[in-house]
């Protein structure tokens, strides 16, 4: 039994004035009265949709507080409206499934149900949409019969319908209350007057009781309402919104990522070679004849720079700013001819095996060069912040390997050896007779008294040695070098002392060994610029450049506007595409605004933000699993230089994107609770 005490409500007017009334059990019972009279709003007290107003609202003599009455609306109560409303995201059948599963009943026949109401003859796979005013309500009705409540409430249970529908919702009315349920109505049909045990008439914000009947003892079932997966209830509308809303928020998080590291990336590169060129240390060679053009004309020339004589030396080093000048020993292991590279463990097993060979692009099959480059323990060269010692090999090498290089051992095997002119003249140079038997090296050329020999392959044996790890080229980078001779080479960086020793070893003769043809140059701290600029003043043929070379070639071809401009255009789509997220997760859940009275009617109210929040958790997941598949494709296939940054990036901005997609939707979802659409 409801009893509704000494109400009084006002919103803009009166609309109840200290008004009672008593749902009794077991009866049918109308509420008569004018269009506008109250009918429905008398209908929204008792649903507890209406919370400002003065009084009691008991259910079995028990005063109902605003949680109390959910839990006695979802166990005792269903309503239906005059309109015969339906959830729009479901089809006949799934409102059956849903309503069984909210309320744990486990077999039922629905056609059995809407046979009940004469609408057998319709298609459970279709939207009630399909359905006229009056079908709708017998529909509703034949819901209401498998949930099997104590109490129908129901608006206008007759209104414009013909007078077949008319017949049949009365009869299935009549029977409920035969069988023990309450039936209230809010009408001023006759005919539903005409059964009403009971019949209240609401006139001047009163409401008085016209007809009256003996009480009957009846006894409740109430009903427990189970958790649901309301998520999985959609239409081909919200499901293709939900697929566009992925896929928009998947690409600004792969875009938004991409574009920030990407900005990132080229901030700290072009911030590491700037910093790079303020360094200490200086690369110095000399061209034989101050251009070289005639020289390098010839493919026979590789090396085309001089040995610069003590009294050379000796001048450059009293330039303002020189600490000391140092032989720059670079060891030549292969230019051209193939070479086997092995990376082996503590145990001498083979962990990595490959080749410097590669692919050209007309198919021409070639081989990358493998060079020895020494440094010395006073140029500090950091390596994760810390200076370096032992050997390292290049960023180049590394990646071809594809293997973390770190403390292991490095074997190089097969012919280790060159085709290079060796020019002899300047400083004199004994070539041993054991090279020249073995390489009948032969006089090229003589040109301005400088003799050119040709050496072919020579077999040095195996070398191996222990690696520490692997430098970044922004820490030291050789590897773009083309005026002495080598580009996109394999770069093994090792202590100075160490790569004499290999010169001694090679190219010890009886008379001076192998001389290298650069110097480094250590400077004091912020001098390395003006030092260079003295050095090159002094002598065309003279040539410097950074320590981490790279710097000048990298920062020539690096066209940053048209980077910047790429990078730009790509951040403008990708917030293009996150406004546009951000919209359509607006517009899917206002799409939804119809769902919210009937969840509301069934005092689902409290479930309703748990309901969308779970179907947003679900497609960010989703989102995620897609962006994490564009991020792994992204990174195999080398779209981006920095994948640690992306990476970082994007863990950043899924955080920031799915934060802010919930606030969206947690105030969407707030704005569609806290206004009326059942209007």
């Amino acid at each position: 039994m409801i009893q509704l005490n000494h109400i009084t409500l006002i919103f803009d007017k009166m609309i109840f004035d200290n008004i009672s009334i008593t749902i009794t059990s077991g009866h049918f019972i109308s509420i008569d009265g004018e269009s506008g009279s109250g009918k429905s709003t008398l209908i929204k007290l008792i649903l507890g949709q209406i919370h400002n107003y003065d009084g009691d609202i008991l259910y079995d003599d028990k005063i109902l507080d605003y949680q109390q009455r959910d839990k006695y609306i979802q166990n005792h109560i269903f309503y239906i409206d005059q309109m015969g409303s339906y959830f729009p995201n479901m089809t006949i059948k799934d409102h059956f499934k849903f309503y069984s599963e909210l309320y744990h009943i486990g077999c039922y026949d629905i056609n059995d149900y809407l046979h009940k109401v004469n609408l057998n003859h319709i298609d459970i796979k279709k939207s009630p949409e399909c359905l006229s005013t009056g079908e709708r309500k017998r529909f509703n009705l034949s819901l209401a019969l498998m949930v099997n409540k104590d109490i129908l409430i129901i608006d206008e249970p007759t209104a414009s319908l013909d007078a077949t529908s008319k017949t049949i919702i009365l009869n299935v009315l009549q029977e409920l209350v035969n069988n023990g349920k309450t039936v209230f109505a809010a009408t001023h049909d006759q005919s539903v007057l005409n059964i009403s045990d009971k019949i209240y008439v609401i006139k001047d914000k009163k409401i008085i009781l016209q007809k009256n009947c003996e009480d009957k003892e009846t006894i409740s079932h109430p009903l427990q309402i189970q958790k649901i997966s309301y998520h999985k209830y959609k239409n081909n509308k919200i499901r293709l919104l939900n697929a566009f809303l992925i896929i928009l928020e998947c690409l600004s998080l792969i875009m938004i990522s991409l574009s920030s590291s990407k900005v990132i990336g080229y901030i700290n590169f072009i911030n590491e070679e700037y910093a790079a060129t303020n360094s200490s240390g200086l690369i110095l060679y000399k061209d034989l004849n101050g251009d070289n053009e005639e020289l390098t004309d010839d493919s026979n020339f590789v090396d085309t720079q001089a040995i610069m004589s003590d009294e050379e030396l000796s001048e450059i080093s009293k330039i303002d700013g020189i600490k000391n000048i140092d032989l720059n020993y670079r060891f030549y292991i292969s230019q051209g001819n193939p070479i086997e590279i092995q990376v082996l463990d503590e145990n001498n097993n083979i962990l990595v095996e490959s080749d410097n060979e590669y692919t050209y692009e007309d198919d021409m099959t070639l081989h990358t060069g493998i060079i020895i480059q020494s440094y010395y323990p006073y140029q500090n060269i950091k390596h994760n912040g810390q200076t370096i010692s032992g050997i390292y090999i290049n960023e180049e090498l590394q990646k071809h390997l594809n293997y973390d290089i770190h403390n292991v051992t490095l074997k190089l095997i097969d012919y280790i050896g060159y085709d290079l002119s060796i020019c002899t003249s300047l400083n004199p140079i004994t070539i041993s007779r054991e090279i020249l038997n073995d390489t009948q090296t032969k006089v090229l050329y003589t040109l301005n008294n400088v003799k050119w020999y040709e050496e072919n392959n020579i077999y040095l044996g195996d070398i191996e040695f222990e690696v520490t790890g692997t430098l970044l080229s922004s820490e030291y980078d050789v590897s773009d070098d083309y005026t002495l001779g080598y580009s996109s080479s394999y770069i093994i960086y090792m202590p100075a002392d160490e790569v004499k020793a290999l010169y001694d070893k090679y190219y010890d003769g009886e008379g001076n060994p192998y001389h290298p043809r650069a110097y480094f140059v250590y400077c004091e701290e912020g001098m390395g610029d003006s030092v260079k600029e003295n050095i090159e003043a002094m002598n065309a043929s003279y040539h410097v450049y950074y320590q981490s070379n790279g710097i000048s070639s990298a920062l020539q071809f690096f066209d940053l506007e048209s980077i910047m401009s790429l990078i730009s255009n790509t951040l403008i789509i990708s917030i293009i595409c996150f406004v546009c997220t951000l919209c359509l997760g607006i517009y899917s859940i206002y799409q939804r605004r119809h769902e919210i009275p009937l969840l509301k009617n069934n005092a689902l109210t409290q479930y309703i933000p748990f309901y969308y929040r779970k179907n947003y958790m679900i497609n960010t997941f989703i989102c995620l699993l897609l962006s994490i598949a564009g991020l792994i494709i992204t990174y195999n296939y080398g779209y981006f230089d920095y994948g640690t940054t992306y990476i970082f990036v994007w863990v950043v901005t899924s955080l920031i994107v799915g934060f802010i997609i919930y606030l969206i939707e947690r105030f969407s979802i707030k704005i569609l609770l806290e206004k009326d659409y059942s209007k």
